[in-house]
């Protein structure tokens, strides 16, 4: 039997997220142990070594267990009174962590789900599935916090690749974990809540499914619904010099929409293309790809130039030097794919423009600088087989109905209006057919430029929508912002108006520019 000497209240306490990693302990005859995980690391030393000095009296022999291990001490320890029988590493073994964790990883597949949430606070565990762009509770998945933590630990505990020594819900961390099968890559980040007793956090892994090799199947532009003449207007840009900067917020499939951008490129024939990624998310076939690993973006990308390159791609622009070595590739007449966070495709400018990243505005338009700005987000589609006319529902749409049908406003055709059918039936998901890009293609005009170059950027953006020569229901997104891409889905019966006033902004807040259309 040993007894635990290291738990809350005990003579040798230690702080709670330390017990996730080490335990004190004496057996029957009085010798003494301190167990410990492989990659122990105290992350509130001082108590910890307070308490570890006062039992290195007891002369104890350290040894090495899993985490999970650890927990299943204290946990039979609690139960009956402060003892327990000796336990292996293989009573609670890591495999089990692994194939748990695992099934937690096949079910977000399984439901298409984007990315993992664990919500673990005092009193409650939540594991939740971003899907279709919605957050859903998964209540299969029941964990007190103590087991979750421990489960997570496992796992990360045996990333190679993970920034820190150990898990710890007290400390940002951050890693990538990669399956052959199923083929999947997870982007690990631990956000620490900061609470009074630092064991409140939260895990998000962002689900990102691998393509097993050259023979599998890529999404066109199209397909991942780009209209045609964004299309024609990315394609020009793929077959000329300069720079596509794609922005969008997190999760709107900027990763996958510069990847069917990569294979256009590749279609100009045999070329040469490199990725700098840090991690890399997606595999490009015919690309070479590296991952930096935390080193220097901005070297690898100056190394690259030496490496004879038709086309680079930047996993995303960070800060000056990055920004410095990405003038450097597209002033030297290489073509460049890389992303940006802005809120808008001529906010590309002003963000590159920024303190943080430092670029003149007068180096962005230069001529070949900039070929194309993106900007785009996902939206929900409606089911097509349970979709619900806002004819039969009109009180679905009451509140948005003079924005919808108004003269004044889009004018769309009550008729090819759906709102989606909130039961669903056996071909969706609550009447969810799957997931759609609207987004907002523009090209740098010497108009826009001369615009931008001189800070007039609210001026550049109407010149822009001035452009407009067709009505919102109409398939032509020339002078068209995104949301008014989302109004045309909107008009075609693809997207539910509702989820456009709740996930893009107030219809009510839109303003409306005539163009020449008017």
């Amino acid at each position: 039997k040993l007894k635990v000497l290291s738990g809350g209240g005990q003579e040798y306490e230690l702080p709670e997220s330390v017990r996730m990693q080490c335990v004190f302990c004496v057996d029957e005859k009085g010798s003494a142990y301190e167990l410990q995980t492989p990659t122990f690391r105290p992350d509130v030393a001082n108590r910890y070594l307070t308490a570890k000095m006062r039992f290195a009296k007891l002369n104890p022999q350290k040894g090495t267990v899993e985490g999970s291990v650890i927990s299943k001490i204290y946990k039979v320890a609690e139960d009956k009174g402060g003892t327990v029988s000796p336990v292996s590493a293989d009573s609670v073994p890591l495999e089990r962590a692994r194939r748990e964790f695992l099934s937690i990883v096949i079910a977000a597949m399984e439901e298409r789900a984007v990315d993992i949430h664990f919500i673990v606070r005092e009193h409650s565990v939540k594991v939740l599935f971003r899907i279709n762009g919605k957050m859903e509770r998964i209540d299969k998945f029941a964990y007190t916090r103590d087991a979750i933590t421990g489960l997570l630990g496992a796992i990360y505990g045996e990333t190679k690749d993970s920034n820190d020594q150990s898990f710890s819900p007290r400390l940002r961390s951050s890693c990538t974990i990669k399956y052959v099968e199923p083929p999947v890559s997870l982007r690990w980040q631990t956000i620490p809540t900061g609470d009074a007793h630092g064991l409140d956090y939260d895990v998000v892994l962002r689900v990102t499914r691998q393509d097993t090799g050259s023979t599998a199947k890529l999404a066109t532009l199209g397909e991942l619904g780009y209209l045609d003449d964004q299309v024609e207007l990315l394609t020009a840009a793929c077959n000329s010099k300069g720079g596509i900067f794609m922005s969008g917020v997190t999760g709107s499939g900027k990763t996958t929409a510069l990847r069917s951008l990569m294979q256009i490129v590749r279609g100009n024939g045999e070329i040469k293309i490199y990725t700098v990624e840090d991690p890399i998310e997606l595999k490009i076939f015919g690309a070479t790809q590296i991952n930096i690993r935390g080193g220097s973006m901005a070297e690898t990308i100056k190394a690259l130039m030496r490496a004879d390159p038709d086309t680079i791609m930047v996993g995303e622009i960070r800060g000056r030097e990055v920004a410095e070595a990405m003038q450097d590739v597209l002033r030297s007449g290489h073509r460049m794919l890389t992303t940006i966070h802005a809120s808008s495709a001529l906010g590309i400018v002003s963000r590159l423009a920024s303190e943080s990243i430092g670029v003149s505005r007068d180096t962005l338009v230069e001529p070949n600088f900039v070929s194309c700005l993106v900007y785009q987000y996902l939206m929900p589609t409606i089911c097509p087989d349970c979709r619900i006319s806002v004819n039969d529902a009109p009180d679905k749409v009451a509140h948005l109905a003079p924005h919808l049908f108004g003269e004044d406003r889009y004018s769309l055709n009550q008729d090819t209006v759906f709102v989606k059918n909130e039961q669903g039936c056996p071909k969706c998901r609550k009447g969810i057919g799957g997931m759609t890009i609207c987004a907002e293609t523009i090209r740098m005009t010497d108009e826009i430029a001369e615009l931008l170059r001189d800070r007039k950027d609210s001026e550049a953006l109407r010149q822009y929508r001035l452009h407009r020569h067709a009505p919102f229901d109409q398939p032509s997104m020339i002078g068209k912002t995104s949301y008014e891409t989302a109004i045309y889905k909107v008009s075609q019966g693809i997207i539910d108006p509702n989820d456009v006033n709740l996930m893009c902004g107030a219809m009510s807040l839109e303003n409306i520019v005539k163009g020449h259309y008017a």
